[in-house]
């Protein structure tokens, strides 16, 4: 995994290295300040763009836990419910919603009884 993660944190970069200074041209103009503003901006893009790619990785990692955790327990009921649940959800897109919803309904709740028996 920290082959995978490495390899595509290095795509990345050269991407932006690459697209950078193209991106940047298209906006300049004959006042020195509207480069500056393009090139912050353009960082200020990239940025977001980074956050929302780490965001989506730790999203897509954290449904997965939650599915093998649905998947290992045996005394809850709706199990085949949030199992599937949250494989739509995953397939779909929408796994930012089903997953924390079964966190704090489920797991949270099955995890107390059981540290209290």
């Amino acid at each position: 995994m920290k082959k995978f993660i490495k390899g595509l944190s290095f795509a990345f970069s050269g991407f932006l290295l690459l697209t950078s200074p193209v991106l940047a041209n298209s906006y300049s103009s004959s006042n020195s300040s509207d480069g500056a503003f393009a090139a912050i901006f353009m960082l200020i893009i990239w940025l977001l763009i980074c956050c929302s790619v780490v965001l989506g990785i730790f999203l897509f990692i954290y449904t997965i836990v939650m599915i093998i955790d649905v998947a290992k327990r045996d005394d809850y009921a709706d199990k085949s419910l949030w199992l599937v649940l949250l494989i739509v959800g995953l397939v779909f897109g929408f796994s930012f919603i089903i997953t924390p919803l079964y966190y704090f309904l489920v797991k949270k709740k099955l995890d107390n009884t059981v540290s209290a028996k």
